[in-house]
């Protein structure tokens, strides 16, 4: 992580990489992102921090703080993006899926046959040709089942 994310503001870097090596683990394991940077928690605690431990003399000013407000209000607006747009992506997926009942496809593996059923395991759709269960992403070729 590099400090870029926090911005210019030189107390705030300094805490961060005295604090990083304390609290590697903490920070690691409370981050609500699921990746390698910073999660709202981490910044809650980088804020909080920073308020505790500053200098009464020279506090933090509101431009700083207010900035700072800023960034995360923007970091839970993404989050939220980020949830919506998965969401959505999931209700596409299905409606994909459910088109394919009753259509004749092709899987990776070379087999052929109708979509019989379609199912949602773990936030993945399932496709069943037959017995046989496949990802959506397994299925190669789509066409209308030819009829005997």
């Amino acid at each position: 992580m590099s400090t870029s994310a926090i911005g210019n503001n030189s107390y705030l870097s300094s805490l961060y990489s005295t604090s990083t090596s304390s609290n590697t683990s903490t920070s690691a394991s409370t981050s609500t992102s699921g990746t390698s940077g910073l999660g709202e928690s981490d910044f809650l605690n980088l804020l909080i921090s920073q308020l505790k431990n500053q200098d009464p003399l020279n506090p933090i000013s509101n431009t700083d703080f207010i900035s700072q407000m800023a960034n995360f209000s923007s970091l839970q607006q993404m989050t939220s993006v980020n949830t919506n747009i998965s969401s959505l992506l999931q209700q596409q997926n299905i409606a994909n899926s459910t088109a394919m009942i009753g259509k004749q496809v092709t899987t990776s593996d070379g087999n052929s046959g109708i979509v019989n059923q379609v199912s949602m395991d773990s936030g993945q759709v399932s496709i069943y040709v037959g017995t046989n269960k496949y990802l959506l992403s397994d299925i190669t070729n789509i066409q209308n089942a030819t009829t005997a």
